[in-house]
């Protein structure tokens, strides 16, 4: 398929990680590590977390997909050897299997947050779950980084773009969710194939019985609806921000003149949000074995320059419910925004690819994205053909193995076998580095 090149299409990503020492149990020593690699090359893209038993690392946003992880398994490899020096281990999951004991860090954004959510609610989940945030940088030309906000662009085919790449997201979500799902236990309790996403996001499940923290507080945290123009886009972030600011002005005014302050593109923490980075940002993901995490990224990036590059138009309609991601000319057909959210989105979470609305939705996800990759064949999108093929994720994986071990997902998760399963994704992070660092990662779309 012919693709104009764009000249400045770059790629960044956020990764979280819980930290367990050597036994596999969660240890309150991300302090320990990142003054550890504070002098090397690792330092500079480490961060901390809500708890002390997470890390964030980022990476340097490059043109490619191959670059940009390069130079992120280069950093995450190191940061893996000072690690085992100290007897610590990253953790690639989205909740850690079993009971832990985090100690929260008390910094005034989290502060803020949790004050209007509930401070043991907010600091309950947050401190415990570990995410994988996809950027992409948006559109030239439709960032204003004077105002810190969308700018509304006279250029209609750049305007379009950006409505239609925003959108393109949102309709992903629920296939990117399930191919990256990695928490199906969460406190020595297996609770659906995305409890992380379940606890995190504005939903309400029967059975099992979750109530998602931000449920009554939607308007920040749910799936976003569908765009159709840039003034539209701006009116809901201004929108959010004052609710933001209204309720904190009723009830913990303390805490009003901090948020007034910020910038409005920081009042949102649902899945697909524009980032004051200048960037589309995808946050709904588990964190995962990074072959999965490279793969999912290059399908998402593949698209979206797709979307720019062939004026592609995300189109709503009773004809993606059947057909997601069938293409007709330029248009791209995807399912309403209400199935989306209501089906989708809860099917997903609770049964991954156990339901078959969800597996063929990944399927025609993938196969849509494969089209537009130079190098369909590589081993990262190796993996997640095999995820797809199979109807198995890696939650699928870690169910499959404990109850191979004995043990009833009914009942409560022995503490010593949800170290076990840490410690044996722990080994495979580990040794999955430098088999990807050796292979050539050519996942991007138009590179010479």
């Amino acid at each position: 398929m012919f693709m104009l090149r764009l000249k400045h299409p770059r790629f960044g990503l956020e990764t979280e990680f819980l930290i367990v020492d050597e036994a596999g149990q969660p240890t309150n020593s991300a302090d320990i590590l990142l003054e550890a690699c504070k002098n090397k090359r690792a330092g500079a893209y480490m961060h901390q977390e809500v708890s002390k038993c997470q890390i964030e690392l980022g990476a340097s946003p490059k043109r490619t997909v191959r670059r940009t992880t390069k130079g992120f398994l280069t950093t995450l490899n190191e940061i893996i050897e000072v690690a085992e020096d100290l007897d610590l281990r990253l953790l690639p999951l989205g909740a850690y299997p079993g009971k832990m004991v985090p100690k929260a860090r008390k910094k005034e954004w989290y502060e803020m947050q949790a004050k209007m959510i509930g401070v043991k609610k907010w600091y309950g989940v947050l401190s415990r779950v570990c995410g994988f945030h996809f950027h992409y940088r948006l559109p030239k030309g439709t960032f204003d980084w004077n105002k810190w906000k969308l700018k509304r662009v006279l250029r209609s085919a750049t305007a379009r773009a950006l409505v239609n790449q925003y959108n393109l997201l949102i309709a992903a979500d629920p296939a990117i969710m399930t191919l990256t799902q990695s928490s199906p236990f969460y406190n020595g309790h297996y609770y659906c194939k995305d409890t992380r996403m379940a606890l995190y996001r504005d939903v309400e499940l029967e059975k099992p019985e979750i109530k998602g923290i931000h449920h009554d507080l939607s308007i920040i945290a749910s799936l976003p609806r569908y765009e159709h123009t840039i003034t539209d886009m701006n009116h809901r972030i201004d929108t959010r921000k004052q609710f933001w600011l209204d309720a904190l002005k009723k009830s913990h005014p303390s805490m009003y003149k901090l948020a007034k302050k910020a910038n409005p593109l920081r009042f949102y923490w649902g899945a697909v949000r524009i980032n004051r980075a200048g960037t589309f940002e995808h946050r709904g993901m588990d964190i995962n074995l990074i072959s999965n995490l490279i793969g999912v990224s290059a399908l998402l990036k593949g698209c979206l320059m797709a979307v720019e590059s062939e004026r592609l138009k995300i189109v709503p309609s009773e004809i993606g419910i059947r057909q997601p991601f069938r293409m007709e000319e330029n248009k791209v057909y995807v399912p309403p925004f209400s199935y989306l959210k209501n089906h989708l989105q809860i099917d997903a979470i609770k049964q991954g690819m156990e339901s078959s609305k969800i597996q063929d939705y990944c399927k025609r996800f993938y196969r849509f994205a494969i089209g537009f990759l130079d190098y369909p064949h590589d081993l990262a999108l190796g993996s997640i053909k095999t995820m797809i093929n199979d109807g198995k994720t890696v939650s699928d994986e870690m169910i499959k193995y404990v109850k191979k071990r004995g043990e009833k997902l009914d009942e409560e998760i022995d503490q010593g076998l949800c170290a076990e399963l840490a410690l044996r994704y722990a080994e495979e992070l580990k040794h999955e580095i430098p088999k990807l660092l050796s292979h050539y990662i050519a996942l991007d779309v138009g590179e010479s």
